[in-house]
C-alpha cells in the first residue's frame, strides 16, 4: 500500500449514479431515464432514482421531481429548483 502525501482545498466530489445529469440540469430542464434491457418496470426506475435524488438535493439545495410517463416509457427528472 502507498500512503500519498496530505494536501487541503481538495474540493469532495458530489456523488450520485453515474451518467445521471442532476447536476447539468437549470431550473425546467428535464432528462428521461428508460428502461434497459433488464425488464425493470416504471416503479422501480423511479425508486432507483430517489436515492441519488435526495443525495444531490442535500449537497447543492437544489430541488428535483420525479414522475413515471407512460406515454413517454420512461421516469421524467426535472429541476425544479
Amino acid at each position: 500500500m502507498k500512503v500519498g502525501k496530505i494536501e487541503r482545498d481538495i474540493p469532495a466530489p458530489i456523488h450520485g449514479k453515474q451518467g445521471l445529469p442532476f447536476l447539468n440540469l437549470e431550473i425546467g430542464e428535464s432528462f428521461l431515464v428508460s428502461p434497459s434491457g433488464n425488464e425493470e418496470n416504471l416503479i422501480e426506475i423511479q425508486k432507483k432514482l430517489q436515492s441519488p435524488k435526495r443525495t444531490v438535493e442535500k449537497q447543492t439545495g437544489r430541488k428535483f421531481i420525479t414522475r413515471v410517463l407512460v406515454a413517454e416509457g420512461g421516469v421524467r427528472v426535472w429541476r425544479i429548483s
